[in-house]
């Protein structure tokens, strides 16, 4: 199945400053063996964080802080931090189906998680792991912030929204021409500009 990339303007967007790792260190998520590896890209090494399998399929990761990764479990429906020096993962939020995407807000306050298969956005507090529900009117993928802390975020797999962070209405919508299976979205900030993939069922 290919997978394509495409830009999308939505609304003016500002410039946006993000922390991240070192620019020799990429992190992802392995589906088929249920771990999470690091990639040292000047020595091209992999080596797998958690120490051991973490027992349901992953799929998006953030990261919380230097040493904390938060990802989500498809298979068990839950919220996950994983300290990466330990290897050691905590169950932050369960009772999901299907959780997809998990981003960060600018403030560092909030977990927004794509809870698929119960069409809502989960809007998590950071500082307790309370959770506030936000009705979406289909599926819900991927996710992205822009510099203003606005949500947007991949819907019914053939739009993107702007999404309010209170309620999940839709503020703004663009539906791109010819892909009808929309799945990741991220932020571009040296360009001012969103992006998603698409699965085209090639």
């Amino acid at each position: 199945m290919k997978k394509t990339l495409l830009p999308l303007a939505l609304l003016p967007l500002a410039a946006f400053g993000a922390g991240q790792a070192r620019a020799t260190d990429v992190y992802a998520t392995s589906l088929e063996d249920q771990r999470i590896v690091h990639v040292d890209t000047t020595t091209n090494t992999v080596t797998t964080v958690n120490t051991s399998a973490l027992g349901t399929t992953v799929d998006s990761l953030f990261f919380l802080n230097s040493n904390t990764l938060l990802y989500t479990g498809i298979g068990n429906g839950t919220l996950n931090s994983l300290n990466i020096s330990t290897g050691v993962p905590t169950t932050l939020v369960s009772g999901m189906n299907g959780p997809r995407d998990v981003v960060i807000d600018p403030t560092g306050s909030f977990a927004f998680v794509s809870d698929f298969n119960n069409s809502r956005i989960v809007k998590v507090k950071l500082s307790d792991n309370t959770t506030t529900n936000l009705p979406m009117a289909a599926g819900t993928d991927g996710l992205a912030f822009d510099a203003a802390g606005n949500l947007f975020a991949v819907v019914g797999r053939n739009s993107v929204r702007q999404i309010n962070q209170t309620t999940g209405a839709t503020i703004a919508m663009i539906a791109p021409s010819g892909f009808g299976n929309l799945d990741g979205l991220t932020y571009d900030a040296a360009n001012n500009k969103l992006w998603a993939t698409n699965f085209d069922g090639g």
